[in-house]
């Protein structure tokens, strides 16, 4: 599945038209529009950024077709509760409010739930609370809510320094390992996308300087 595929995807799964979705992220319609048909020449790695954010999907996945151990996990065992309830995937969307297509994406862990959907699929499930694992990815985390200075842009700097002294491999989570050895072996243009893609969340507000 290509990136226009699957922001196609997403956006359906959200319910939301080509229209609105550029409305909330501020683009031209058309943008979204060659996106999706694929027809542009590279995506905007700022705009995948802002459509992940407002489709509530993990940016990885709508750029790279990745997730992430956390929600894998939580995507698990979120089917695991809806077959445990004997409802289809269809049921489920229907109890919650949901689209059918948004709890495939919860479900193998492409979609990150809001805390409206949360409460939502566990009400329709008869849960407390959904079942996420003990530990969250930080990469998750931080995307979804970005501060001046997250653990994210930490990671692409540390890569950045050759002539450091200790591994960061070691004081990192196994979902951070995960994430940086994957970082290292990507080529340079593929590092240089994803430095772009962190850097608009590490600072989303500022603009870049130029000349």
């Amino acid at each position: 599945m290509k990136v226009g595929e699957r922001v196609r995807l997403a956006r359906q799964a959200a319910g939301m038209t080509q229209s609105r979705l550029a409305e909330v992220i501020g683009i031209h319609v058309s943008s979204i529009n060659q996106l999706e048909a694929g027809t542009s020449k590279r995506p905007n790695a700022e705009n995948l950024i802002r459509i992940a954010h407002a489709l509530h999907v993990l940016p990885e996945w709508l750029a790279l077709g990745e997730t992430t151990p956390s929600l894998r996990t939580l995507g698990r065992r979120l089917r695991e509760a809806r077959e445990k309830t004997g409802l289809s995937p269809a049921q489920l969307a229907r109890r919650a409010g949901l689209r059918e297509e948004r709890i495939h994406l919860l479900e193998t862990g492409a979609a990150i739930p809001s805390p409206d959907e949360e409460k939502a699929l566990a009400d329709a499930l008869g849960l407390a609370a959904l079942p996420w694992p003990d530990e969250r990815d930080t990469w998750t985390i931080t995307r979804m809510n970005p501060t001046p200075r997250t653990r994210a842009s930490d990671l692409t700097e540390e890569t950045n320094h050759k002539d450091t002294a200790a591994d960061p491999m070691e004081s990192l989570s196994p979902d951070e390992r995960a994430l940086l050895a994957k970082y290292r072996r990507m080529d340079a243009e593929q590092k240089k996308a994803l430095q772009t893609l962190v850097s608009s969340l590490a600072e989303p507000g500022k603009k870049q300087k130029t000349g």
